[in-house]
């Protein structure tokens, strides 16, 4: 969402989007949680794309990487690929600007640039299953 977009699409293939104007970009990921949403925000915003052949070899655009400029905000959820199930790191930072690498389409680094602040949530380490109360009597002869 912005007060106006441009778009660049030379050949007819997308390379980047400039919003103008309380400019924000948000995205989720596939869950049912609405807790899970990224999002950057500022007075610009520009994503830039690249193009990627899949594994059936058709040429899709790839978000690589997404800028917020003046006023920058961003929230980023960071998951651990060993754990999945796992809830996430959360990350919330402010600053004059903010640059968004992604890989594979997931957040790769967040990068604050000039007068900055923040704060990043790591979860709470799962508590150890409770001791097994319930195990048969020693049969004695």
């Amino acid at each position: 969402m912005a007060d106006s977009l441009a778009l660049d699409v030379p050949d007819e293939v997308l390379t980047e989007v400039r919003a103008f104007g309380r400019a924000i970009s948000t995205t989720k990921r596939d869950t049912t949680t609405a807790a899970d949403v990224d999002w950057i925000a500022g007075d610009t915003v520009t994503a830039r794309f690249d193009q990627e052949t899949d594994s059936g070899g058709r040429r899709r655009t790839e978000i690589r990487q997404i800028l917020a400029r003046g006023s920058a905000r961003a929230l980023t959820h960071h998951y651990d690929e060993q754990r999945r199930d796992d809830p996430p790191a959360i990350n919330y930072s402010r600053g004059n600007g903010i640059a968004i690498a992604l890989r594979r389409r997931r957040v790769d680094r967040v990068v604050v640039s000039g007068e900055s602040d923040g704060v990043h949530l790591e979860p709470r380490p799962a508590r150890p299953a409770p001791a097994d109360t319930a195990k048969p009597a020693e049969v004695r002869p």
